[in-house]
């Protein structure tokens, strides 16, 4: 059985629900299959692993990918809340009618180093539970498969009508219940934590808790364009990230956090660490693995190294 499969049963302790929530269930399960004695990841302690990073909202690995191939010391975890997407992760299938020929290209580099990586299913939330995904959410799409999905609904009324259906229910988690597992500094260096949930983003740092500290970056959309947000669903970033410590990187619309604890371990070596390869960053594009200006983020980590002295 996977990975993916132990670390569901480890955090939720049955797998009574989960046929209901679009995942097999697994014969059986232990703990020990997954984690060593001290309660960590035996996958993230091998040797050759020096850097963590994580990925929610996965999505057809646009970001997780890259990360996995750019450099074989960093171990990925990775959050994905639409089924069809994490089935295709964790088996290799997919139906090729309803998805372009790339993403078949792009789930084999992925397959190639799937030993490096873990890919959760699960709708990432400062609460535990169970929620409606939206399947739909993003445009384009064809019926019940998505490149893109939200636990949001969409704000205009003929939107809602036109994905009418288009809606599974999936298992709320939180991140902290998975960081708790992963070895920490300065065991594994935590390197970027990337967010794109369309709406949540803000309540996914909140999950996280004070693991949050242990991040070298933090990137996220942090926008709720488009959807109708319920009252007590936080959007704001700078709280929380500020109360943990980071920094807003200048220009990027509140999307780009950098940790100034982490000045003299990034700065050492900054093209070892993902800050700058999340493709959809919203400052500086460079041509590095179509993220950030890698210089971007050295000159903002200096500038915070000197202000610190």
């Amino acid at each position: 059985m996977s990975m993916a499969f132990y670390l569901a049963l480890l955090l939720h302790g049955s797998t009574a629900d989960l046929n209901v929530l679009s995942l097999p269930a697994p014969v059986s399960a232990s703990d020990a299959a997954l984690l060593d004695n001290e309660g960590f990841l035996k996958a993230a302690q091998r040797p050759h692993i020096k850097h963590f990073s994580v990925d929610v909202g996965v999505n057809k690995g646009a970001v997780m990918v890259p990360w996995l191939e750019s450099d074989a010391s960093h171990f990925i975890v990775g959050f994905e809340a639409n089924p069809t997407l994490y089935q295709a992760y964790e088996s290799g299938l997919f139906n090729a009618s309803l998805e372009p020929l790339s993403f078949a290209r792009d789930l084999q580099r992925f397959r190639a180093l799937k030993d490096r990586a873990l890919v959760v299913h699960g709708a990432v939330a400062a609460s535990p539970g169970t929620a409606e995904f939206y399947t739909g959410a993003g445009g384009g799409n064809r019926r019940g498969v998505s490149a893109t999905g939200s636990l949001l609904e969409w704000s205009d009324p003929r939107a809602r009508r036109a994905r009418a259906g288009e809606h599974v229910v999936v298992r709320k988690i939180r991140l902290d219940k998975v960081f708790r597992h992963v070895p920490p500094p300065p065991t594994l260096i935590w390197d970027t934590l990337k967010i794109d949930i369309q709406g949540y983003d803000v309540e996914a740092l909140y999950s996280a808790g004070d693991f949050l500290r242990r991040f070298t970056c933090i990137i996220g959309e942090f926008m709720t364009n488009g959807y109708a947000v319920p009252d007590g669903i936080r959007t704001d970033p700078a709280p929380v990230l500020l109360e943990a410590g980071f920094k807003e990187m200048e220009g990027s619309g509140r999307t780009i956090w950098i940790n100034p604890r982490n000045n003299a371990s990034y700065l050492a070596n900054p093209r070892g660490f993902h800050c700058h390869q999340v493709y959809d960053s919203k400052i500086m594009r460079g041509k590095e693995n179509h993220g950030v200006d890698v210089n971007v983020f050295i000159r903002a980590f200096t500038k915070h190294s000197k202000l610190s002295l």
